[in-house]
């Protein structure tokens, strides 16, 4: 397990192929292309498919143009060289953030983007846990939890 506070905005862990990252506040475009080399380094060590996990607290800003631009590129230049499932979890509750996702959801879909979006971390780590052998499952369900908890104390 691998943690690090890029900012007050971002952390980032990192366990087998699974990236998180939590976003708070505005990250800023340095603190997202920290994300993009620390997906590269777990596309490397894991050439078969990665998961990354971004949520996105109450707290989280909507990105300025230039993030947007520099992750557009970024994410451009990975989808050649990876094999990510990219899952945005937005936690928010209510009539809203259902409408949210929907939207977000739409605009991926739109945008030729595999990004899924989910209400919870429990159902996006259901997800990524969804093709393990059953004796490998509970653990790693167990130990990406104990990740995500790391991650959002940091």
């Amino acid at each position: 397990m691998n943690i690090v506070k890029h900012s007050d905005g971002l952390v980032i862990g990192s366990y087998k192929h699974v990236i998180v990252d939590v976003l708070r506040g505005s990250p800023g475009v340095e603190a997202l292309e920290h994300v993009i080399e620390r997906t590269r380094q777990v596309a490397k060590a894991y050439p078969n498919g990665q998961a990354i996990l971004n949520i996105l607290e109450s707290s989280a800003f909507l990105p300025t143009p230039q993030e947007r631009k520099t992750l557009g590129a970024k994410i451009k230049e990975l989808e050649s060289t990876t094999k990510a499932t990219n899952m945005l979890i937005i936690e928010a509750k209510g009539f809203g953030a259902v409408a949210f996702r929907a939207v977000i959801a739409g605009l991926s879909f739109l945008a030729g983007n595999a990004q899924k979006v989910y209400a919870s971390v429990d159902d996006a780590v259901a997800a990524v846990a969804k093709d393990l052998p059953v004796a490998e499952k509970a653990n790693f369900v167990k130990e990406l939890g104990e990740l995500v908890q790391a991650v959002r104390k940091a």
